[in-house]
């Protein structure tokens, strides 16, 4: 089957749909990969086809952080209009008969509708569905009472239409589609979980039909550098500090809280640069700074991994059996936030923008010696290590291709 695979966001957005094209290509489809054009060397060097959609989400992400919620609006308002630009006549000729879309995705769906040939969206977190029992995915309350959900669901619904609708609308009447009445449901159709259910519970309100699998976990095959190798056998296992691709608007107030928390030398640490470009002013024996290092061989190696709470950082951090703290920045960071509270792996997650030296400090003590947090921890990355999303997925969407047959 000739498969289009169209991810577009951050680098957490774009590595399931990578895991995942490269099981399938190796499953005997035939895979092209449609998504923003910073990423293209990385899925080349997987030897996956690729063309360039859409727009570079790192950037437009360092550009509108911090800043009011129109700049950010306004970006993704014209993103959409160029991934349908560039998207339509990629498929077109790429002869797809089926396109899965993952992350920041608004196009896909409708040009799979106007090819008429099935779609499948892929969501890292079940809050895209409607429900009374959790907020939209963009709200940092996610343990409200059912009545506040309803209510967040309304205002959340007109928001998007109003930011949203007649972009989309008025593409799909270009391709002679009908009119759209409400996105989130749009967004909710057609949809693969890809999160371990321990986590991520389907709510039993939810009405959409949708297929849940494990967490798609890249087999990395780079080993830690040797330098880092020698630093972590130097003394006690470290903390890993990073905050995947998220920018900050406030670098020097993280740049000194980070110099309290290595000074006070209570603990090792690895710190990656990431998005933020993480640094300190002065540098001491107890902190190894990296720009990259597999999180599937390092995390297993630290004492706690204190990250922002991707879904791809979460679930390798899970699967490694060490607790979490999650400094949330925003989107599915906050729903993560609640089921490492839920299930005991950590402790209580530290908004960014309150994040001080005390304060983290204090988490990691906490995440290193309370055995509750050390022995759930443990015991559920041991149960996900049982798991293979990955082959349930690639199952699912061969079942997808024998249907059309």
């Amino acid at each position: 089957m000739k498969i289009c695979l169209n991810p577009q966001g951050t680098l957490g957005d774009i590595r399931p749909l990578l895991t995942l094209g490269i099981e399938l290509k190796k499953a005997g489809h035939d895979i092209v990969v449609c998504s923003s054009p910073n990423f293209e060397k990385l899925f080349k060097s997987y030897g996956l086809e690729f063309c360039q959609v859409g727009s570079d989400y790192q950037k437009i992400l360092k550009d509108t952080l911090g800043k009011p919620l129109k700049v950010l609006f306004d970006a993704l308002q014209k993103d959409l209009i160029k991934q349908f630009d560039d998207l339509i006549d990629t498929v077109a000729k790429s002869d797809a008969e089926l396109i899965i879309a993952a992350g920041v995705n608004s196009a896909a769906g409708s040009i799979a509708e106007y090819m008429n040939i099935p779609y499948r969206h892929v969501w890292y977190a079940p809050n895209i569905f409607r429900s009374n029992y959790h907020s939209p995915g963009f709200i940092p309350m996610q343990n409200l009472p059912k009545w506040m959900n309803r209510s967040i669901w309304w205002a959340y619904d007109r928001m998007v239409k109003n930011v949203f609708l007649n972009v989309l609308n008025g593409y799909r009447n270009k391709l002679g589609l009908n009119n759209i009445d409400n996105i989130v449901d749009f967004a909710g159709k057609d949809v693969i979980i890809c999160a371990d259910p321990i986590f991520a519970p389907i709510p039993p309100d939810v009405k959409q039909e949708y297929f849940q699998t494990g967490f798609w976990h890249l087999e990395e095959n780079d080993e830690l550098d040797s330098e880092l190798e020698q630093f972590i056998e130097a003394g006690s296992p470290p903390i890993y500090i990073g905050f995947g691709s998220m920018t900050d608007p406030e670098p020097e107030k993280t740049r000194k809280m980070l110099q309290g928390v290595i000074d006070s030398k209570r603990f090792r640490f690895v710190i990656s640069k990431g998005g933020a470009e993480l640094s300190v002013d002065k540098a001491n024996e107890n902190v190894f700074f990296v720009n990259y290092a597999p999180h599937s061989k390092l995390f297993p190696r630290m004492a706690a991994v204190v990250h922002h709470g991707g879904a791809g950082t979460f679930f390798t951090a899970a699967r490694s059996g060490v607790p979490q703290i999650i400094v949330p920045h925003l989107a599915d960071n906050f729903y993560w936030c609640g089921k490492i509270a839920a299930l005991k792996i950590g402790p209580k997650a530290i908004n960014k923008f309150s994040l001080t030296s005390d304060k983290l400090l204090a988490a990691i003590n906490e995440a290193v010696i309370n055995s509750e947090f050390i022995n759930n921890a443990k015991r559920i990355g041991k149960d996900l290590r049982k798991e293979n999303g990955l082959q349930d997925a690639v199952d699912y969407i061969n079942n997808l291709g024998a249907k059309r047959l």
